[in-house]
């Protein structure tokens, strides 16, 4: 087995999150607001967001995303560290393949949660329309302020019971996406590119879209009118 470098796989996790998270801000925007009720429109999704931009412009759709940005570095650098840390020592425990990447992902997710809830919390609140923050470190200091350190962590349990299975879940499918593309066209994983990864991520994401639940319990919670 190669050495393994933990700064890389911190980088890596860190830059995936910037990347992706802020591609796809506009649609966690207005999934957010209709998750919390706050937008409602009779023309669904697509009147919802002509009105986002008729009243509030197009930098509308990327509100909140700094505090996105900074709540997805650390939770993806986590999520990648710890998944090769708690895989490796399944691995050395004497754990199957899939076993182990299925245990190590729930592991892997659950601990990156609870490192970043918070700023996951004041992320949601953040993107209401109604939001008095300025900043996320505003957020931060006026909710722990008005109701307690506690506050922060509303609605975490639901999350992390989502979280277990579908991190498990993606992390088991892209191992075995691997094995699979790397043998249709005869590679060992390890000499895989890196688009051939990417597709097999591509691959894997629709299998584990079964965690819609996880983000949309705890919403309401988190965006809760006292925030």
């Amino acid at each position: 087995m190669a050495p393994r470098n933990r700064g890389e796989e911190l980088l890596a996790g860190g830059v995936a999150g910037i990347v992706s998270r802020t591609a796809i801000a506009p649609i966690e925007r207005v999934k957010i607001l209709v998750q919390t009720g706050a937008g409602r429109s009779s023309a669904g999704y697509t009147g919802l967001v002509r009105e986002m931009y008729h009243n509030e412009g197009l930098l509308a759709f990327w509100r909140g995303n700094t505090a996105g940005v900074v709540r997805v570095v650390p939770y993806m650098s986590a999520t990648f560290l710890c998944y090769e840390e708690y895989k490796a020592a399944l691995l050395g425990c004497g754990a199957h393949k899939q076993q182990a990447a299925l245990a190590a992902g729930s592991l892997a997710g659950v601990t990156a949660v609870c490192l970043t809830y918070p700023l996951d919390l004041v992320r949601a609140a953040m993107a209401k329309p109604s939001s008095v923050y300025t900043s996320m470190f505003h957020a931060l200091r006026s909710i722990s302020a008005e109701r307690g350190v506690g506050a922060l962590y509303s609605g975490i349990s639901a999350t992390v019971l989502g979280v277990a299975p579908y991190a498990g879940l993606k992390f088991a499918s892209y191992e075995a996406l691997k094995g699979v593309v790397g043998a249709s066209l005869g590679l060992d994983e390890s000499q895989l590119r890196p688009w051939q990864r990417v597709s097999a991520g591509a691959l894997y994401s629709p299998s584990v879209r079964a965690d819609r639940p996880r983000e949309r319990v705890p919403r309401p919670v988190q965006t809760w009118p006292a925030l």
